[in-house]
């Protein structure tokens, strides 16, 4: 599986792009949800695109998360999303299953963006959620990682899982693809940016194109409520550290 694209995966906001107009790419989210402290935690990691160098622009936020309690074992990973409920969608699998978020009640769940024809950052991001998958052992099955593509043109069902077995992650990713219009409304509620450059149909690279897109990675508890927002630079024992305490609660 590939990544944001090329070294520029990087965009941010989070409004739902219409069928014929690309979110701008570095924008602040917006039609984010007055009443949610989610998208107002999203609202200050937008300018944290993936990318060289922009990794690094909210490393206060949400790597100050890692501390070591007197006493304790170390503090949770990341900005403290509060226990809203996620929103549910419903998208189509490697294996040409549908699949919606709430089927997946009683697993820990770990969502986040990426696509296929990425050739940097993402194939990264999904070796480390694989990753992460082993180092949970027995315990794995009581997580699902989720990624929605950004991509849905090229990302069809065939294409998905021929990479994710070129990968060996077949069996342990759940990535999920759709028609524009439905992976979009998942992108707007998760505020998640995307757009092309160039775009898709435009003069030049004969329609070779890169996606750029919001950094984001949440994790999300058992009963479907949205607990923590991380970016995708995350160490593995970290983000296993994270599961596995939604997993004891």
């Amino acid at each position: 599986m590939s990544t944001h694209s090329s070294s520029t995966s990087r965009a941010s906001g989070s409004e739902r792009p219409a069928v014929t107009t690309e979110t701008p790419p570095f924008a602040a989210p917006v039609g984010i949800r007055a009443d949610s402290a989610s998208r107002r935690l999203l609202v200050r990691l937008a300018p944290l695109l993936v990318g060289a160098g922009l990794l690094a622009a909210l490393t206060a936020i949400l790597a100050s998360g890692f501390r070591l309690p007197l006493g304790g074992a170390p503090a949770p990973v990341g900005a403290d999303l509060g226990g809203t409920p996620a929103p549910d969608f419903r998208l189509t699998d490697q294996f040409g299953q549908k699949v919606a978020l709430s089927n997946l009640r009683g697993r820990a769940v770990v969502l986040t963006f990426l696509y296929t024809s990425c050739p940097d950052v993402c194939p990264l991001i999904a070796r480390k959620l694989g990753e992460v998958h082993d180092r949970l052992g027995a315990r794995a099955d009581e997580a699902a990682f989720v990624v929605v593509t950004v991509d849905p043109e090229r990302d069809t069902v065939a294409r998905v899982r021929q990479c994710l077995e070129a990968q060996g992650l077949v069996d342990k990713l759940t990535v999920l693809t759709g028609d524009r219009p439905a992976v979009a409304a998942v992108w707007q509620a998760y505020g998640i940016g995307v757009t092309t450059t160039p775009p898709p149909g435009s003069t030049g690279g004969g329609g070779a194109y890169e996606v750029l897109h919001t950094d984001a990675l949440y994790l999300i508890d058992r009963q479907g409520r949205e607990r923590r927002l991380l970016r995708s630079d995350v160490a593995p024992d970290d983000l296993r550290r994270n599961l596995k305490a939604l997993l004891n609660e």
